[in-house]
């Protein structure tokens, strides 16, 4: 079976409201979960989750964690998560919150990845900044390599 792979782009219109594409509709649904990750500044992106997606997310997260930090996870959900639906043009709202946390006041011009569970929303410019990261380019490096060996007929 072949992964899930996609990726769309998009515009954040004046009133901080963004279409989902059409690939990511009925996976979503009319409503689902936006997220803004947790303790990773690394990461300026923002989240969808199918509504069932990011519950067993969360329970599973909760589930890890020792009492005490259960307690401080259910604050920063609660500060990092917000359910959102679809109007009649399949837009949603980005609060303004996220989208400062995210670069998206700056730069509209968007991208959508589907990556595992979730659907990753970049700006433009956040995801050529990670491609520079020493980290993620040298992954982008192993992952280019092992590209020109299956395209040679080759093995990993």
């Amino acid at each position: 079976m072949l992964p899930k792979i996609r990726s769309a782009e998009g515009t954040l219109d004046s009133k901080s409201r963004l279409t989902l594409p059409q690939p990511f509709r009925d996976e979503l649904g009319k409503t689902f979960v936006l997220l803004q990750p947790l303790a990773r500044d690394d990461v300026r992106c923002l989240c969808l989750y199918a509504e069932e997606a990011y519950e067993a997310l969360y329970n599973d997260h909760l589930a890890q964690l020792p009492p005490g930090a259960r307690e401080e996870y259910e604050r920063l959900s609660a500060l990092n998560v917000t359910g959102v639906g679809l109007d009649a043009q399949y837009r949603f709202l980005i609060p303004s919150r996220m989208e400062k946390w995210a670069g998206m006041d700056k730069d509209r011009e968007l991208r959508f990845l589907h990556s595992g569970n979730r659907i990753e929303i970049w700006t433009q410019s956040a995801l050529t900044e990670r491609e520079t990261k020493p980290a993620v380019s040298g992954a982008l490096e192993a992952i280019r390599r092992l590209s020109l060996t299956v395209s040679e007929g080759g093995g990993p």
